[in-house]
């Protein structure tokens, strides 16, 4: 049971890259520049008295939504990577806890075996904890989606409106002005989801990974007594604290914070992988035979 939830780390812990969050930047960058070409493309200069009329308004809001469904694809496809590589392992690894300590119950066959391991056995109950919690990701993949769902269908059923509805004289400006009052409530509400998907994928992880490391040093210790071959001293490989509360100001003052919070999201679950693999390898040495052991190249100085 044990080398089997090890082997399974090839499946559910995946490496996500920065080119990722690299791709968002460069993709919302040019939406943005997209939206401004159309606006200043469809603007007359050579009329001082100028007023964008509605065919051209509509024109850029086109431009402005193909865009932004660009943007939402690829922040989805961002999103639900992230949430289903968290559930995996999270889910995984919790399948190794309880395979090492059915393999530390049986290996401390006696009475005496069993009371050296006693603070270790105590301190691993503790460091269990509770079970994280596993998230629906295609939830959070529609949360993404909706926004820019309900800006096209707005979008277009102004544009019917005032296209297809009564004579341009009797159009009620109430009517936009209830699409434009929907709009801002939709997006404040996208944006709270949004800080709350933030919110939870850090501090989960964080959570885990202290509870992960406390679990492992006392099962290396618990290995030891029992005579297992463990390999080099444990070493705490902590991820660095965030102050989520910081993040969620500065996301919302400055708007391109958001980017780094990505970035965050990718490196942090990277890091703990690779301290759990190191950690898995040397179990994996210390209970198979040599030539049978495949491990994950993982080295830390």
């Amino acid at each position: 049971m044990v080398v089997r939830a090890i082997y399974e780390r090839q499946r559910t812990d995946k490496r996500l890259s920065v080119l990722w969050v690299v791709a968002i930047i460069l993709v919302d960058i040019i939406s943005v520049a997209l939206s401004f070409v159309a606006m200043f493309w469809s603007y007359d200069f050579s009329d001082p008295y100028y007023t964008m009329d509605t065919s051209d308004f509509f024109a850029v809001g086109a431009v402005s939504n193909v865009a932004g469904v660009l943007s939402t694809i690829l922040l989805a496809a961002f999103v639900y990577y992230l949430v289903k590589r968290q559930n995996d392992h999270y889910a995984r690894e919790a399948r190794l806890r309880t395979a090492l300590l059915s393999l530390m119950s049986a290996a401390a066959w006696s009475p005496e075996r069993t009371n050296d391991i006693v603070p270790e056995t105590m301190a691993l109950s503790m460091a269990r904890g509770p079970q994280e919690k596993h998230r629906n990701v295609w939830f959070w993949i529609f949360v993404i989606l909706l926004p820019t769902i309900l800006s096209i269908v707005i979008s277009l059923g102004l544009w019917l409106y005032i296209y297809a509805g009564p004579p341009q004289g009797d159009i009620s400006y109430s009517a936009i002005i209830g699409a434009l009052v929907l709009s801002l409530l939709m997006l404040l509400g996208y944006l709270i989801l949004m800080l709350y998907l933030l919110y939870f994928l850090t501090q989960t992880m964080e959570e885990h990974d202290s509870r992960w490391n406390a679990f492992a040093y006392n099962v290396r210790r618990a290995m030891s007594k029992l005579g297992f071959p463990v390999g080099r001293s444990f070493r705490m490989n902590r991820l660095p604290e965030h102050s989520v509360a910081l993040y969620v100001v500065l996301t919302i003052f400055t708007g391109i914070f958001i980017f780094y919070w990505y970035y965050v999201l990718v490196k942090d679950p990277n890091e703990h992988f690779d301290y759990q693999w190191e950690f898995e390898d040397n179990i994996l040495s210390a209970i198979m035979p040599p030539e049978y052991v495949v491990t994950s190249s993982v080295s830390r100085p």
